[in-house]
């Protein structure tokens, strides 16, 4: 029971009538503008580069902007494409500004499916996945001069 996809959106979490339009297989970059109303310099203006397929009903999610984005509560990298579905999550920067991909009309076979996954993965061992996930962005994320900063300071509280 496929339906054919009309139109894409990301939808601010927050405020539903703030809503931006993703053409079909066009780029759109978001981050800091009048659109988002998101003000914070740490953002830029070219965050995050979208591009929604509505053959595939997916989103591609690409990371553009120096400081780290979310996808579905997970930071990710510069450059890294990932694939966003309908109902997924995107932080504008990790932890603030999130955004839900909506397609027109929503398929109804590929949001069931991710929506059960996802439940699946996080309940079968949620201390050690969340202890994973806390400890590992820290070191793969932080570069040379960042940690040797955090160690110094780590030495002082000792």
């Amino acid at each position: 029971m496929s339906t054919n996809v009309k139109s894409c959106y990301i939808c601010n979490h927050h405020n539903s009538n703030s809503a931006i339009f993703l053409p079909n297989d066009k780029p759109v970059f978001v981050g800091r503008n009048v659109d988002t109303k998101i003000t914070d310099i740490k953002c830029s203006r070219n965050q995050v580069r979208l591009c929604a397929s509505y053959a595939d009903k997916c989103v591609t999610v690409c990371q553009t902007g120096a400081r780290p984005s979310g996808f579905n509560g997970c930071k990710t990298k510069k450059d890294e494409k990932y694939l966003g579905k309908h109902g997924d999550v995107i932080q504008i920067l990790y932890g603030k500004y999130p955004y839900r991909i909506e397609f027109n009309p929503p398929p109804s076979d590929i949001g069931k499916e991710s929506i059960n996954s996802k439940k699946r993965s996080y309940t079968e061992s949620e201390d050690s996945q969340e202890f994973t996930l806390n400890k590992k962005p820290r070191g793969d994320y932080c570069d040379a001069k960042m940690s040797k900063e955090v160690r110094d300071t780590d030495d002082d509280v000792d």
